[in-house]
């Protein structure tokens, strides 16, 4: 027969046994078990960002602040933090009050950050569980059934709570899928109705690739064929902010869509940075938060770029080969490359590895400090070509054996063969509102018979996060592009 409890009596509940069907008793023993898991387990992942990157909870003042840095200040929030969830299991009645007041001190370095109230409003509800619980501990930490059969159970059922959450959450987090990529680009950037989630802000134009058949001992492609065939194309620059201002040194992109006569297609998708910056796309993934760009200043946080750099000092490196690069005064003469490598087949079932650019036939000119007009680099664009159609070669780069595919942060050497395989004229501008191409997802993938990807991850990725950022964009009702019609026709 199960005895009763009189909460209201402490003395007699040091004395009489629980009865272990008592929702106040279940109330203590699930608060318990929920603050020895949760307190261990993400004191845990603080060595291994498994869940989530923590270094975005440190603000900036407090990483600057720190004289052993931010991302070491975290480690010792994460042994902190496994040594209360021990302590609960412990002695619940002390080690309630200590997450508690942790709790009040993770809520007060939350509401340094901006964007993170809401976070710091669940910690003020995880904190009045934690108040609740040190009351309840009163009461049942004391009777003589408790102890250390409850301490040795706690444990246990943490222990299962744990790795249960941490088997779903990692199996959930090691599939770096389509959606949580864009929810990513959506994270950095807001959602902007219409818009591609990432190089948002664009312009169509149009014109034509002549070849010049050097591209047929490489690849049966029909597009390599000698002979002229329409390409629709799409300037842009990198981010998902449909309205920032055009800086010098943004990144720039290049999407285009060659249609051959027997109907295949052919889109690539290019940039002017010689490398990419990461190796894979779970590194990828990690450096869009780490470089997310503050709202007050528009550049990123130093704290988290500093912490993304230690856990990836190859980055760095790839960086510097980037930054060295001479940035162009506009689109028409930029470069642009590839990145990623590709596999030509010919018609002799001949495979080859190789990449490409695209090197301009305009003048190079350096950039310089960016005007007052926050659309300079569109509208010296339109200009240019209402002068005169802009010409690129395509250089085809051919590789050799033990030339690495699968890591674009790598180039090759600089002696390996560049063929000439035509040249691409564009010669119409249009706003996105009436181009073709603001409707065109620039899948890599999107390739004819002839070529097929390489066993590069990254272009693995970027297949199907093309698609779900189209899948999205197109659902939504498009707002007005920085760059109206009247801003392509006024320069006519």
């Amino acid at each position: 027969m199960n005895t009763t409890i009189d909460l209201t009596d402490a003395s007699f509940a040091q004395a009489a046994p629980i009865r272990t069907a008592s929702p106040s008793y279940q109330a203590f023993r699930i608060l318990q078990i929920g603050f020895v898991a949760a307190p261990i387990l993400f004191g845990v992942d603080k060595f291994f960002h498994v869940l989530v990157n923590w270094d975005q909870y440190l603000p900036a003042i407090v990483a600057r602040l720190s004289p052993i840095g931010g991302h070491n200040l975290m480690l010792i929030v994460g042994v902190v933090e496994i040594c209360a969830g021990i302590g609960v299991a412990w002695k619940p009645r002390i080690f309630a009050y200590v997450v508690a007041a942790w709790l009040a001190a993770i809520i007060v370095n939350l509401l340094l950050i901006p964007g993170y109230f809401d976070v710091a409003l669940r910690d003020f509800g995880l904190l009045l569980a934690a108040l609740t619980l040190a009351r309840l501990s009163e009461q049942f930490s004391r009777a003589p059934n408790m102890k250390l059969s409850h301490a040795v159970s706690s444990v246990g059922a943490a222990a299962a709570a744990i790795i249960a959450f941490t088997t779903i959450t990692t199996s959930y987090h090691l599939e770096l899928t389509p959606d949580r990529f864009v929810d990513r680009f959506e994270q950095i950037n807001g959602v902007h109705s219409g818009f591609r989630r990432n190089h948002a802000k664009g312009l169509g134009v149009a014109g034509s690739f002549e070849s010049n058949g050097n591209g047929v001992r490489l690849s049966k492609a029909a597009v390599f064929e000698p002979g002229r065939v329409p390409v629709i194309g799409r300037f842009s620059l990198d981010g998902g902010q449909p309205y920032q201002p055009d800086r010098p040194d943004t990144r720039r992109g290049l999407g285009l869509q060659f249609s051959p006569p027997n109907g295949e297609l052919w889109r690539t998708a290019m940039i002017n940075f010689p490398l990419f910056p990461v190796r894979t796309p779970e590194i990828f993934y990690e450096r869009l938060l780490a470089f997310k760009p503050d709202p007050a200043t528009g550049k990123p946080d130093p704290a988290q770029v500093k912490t993304f750099e230690e856990r990836h000092p190859e980055s760095v490196e790839v960086l510097k080969v980037i930054t060295a690069e001479p940035r162009a005064s506009g689109f028409g003469n930029t470069t642009f490359h590839g990145l990623n490598a590709f596999l030509f087949t010919n018609a002799a079932a001949k495979t080859t590895p190789v990449r490409w650019i695209l090197k301009p036939m305009q003048p190079f000119e350096a950039a310089r400090a960016a005007p007052p007009d926050k659309n300079y680099l569109f509208h010296d664009l339109i200009t240019q070509i209402h002068r005169q159609p802009l010409r690129w070669r395509l250089m085809v780069i051919v590789g050799k054996p033990g030339d690495p595919t699968n890591d674009p942060t790598i180039g090759w050497p600089a002696d390996r063969e560049q063929v000439d395989v035509g040249t691409l004229t564009l010669d119409r501008v249009e706003a996105e509102e009436s181009s073709p191409a603001t409707d065109i997802n620039f899948n890599p993938l999107t390739l004819p018979a002839g070529m097929a990807p390489s066993d590069d991850p990254v272009l693995r990725v970027r297949s199907p996060v093309y698609s779900e950022s189209y899948t999205r964009r197109t659902s939504e009702t498009k707002q007005p592009s920085a760059i109206t019609p009247a801003d392509v026709n006024k320069e006519e």
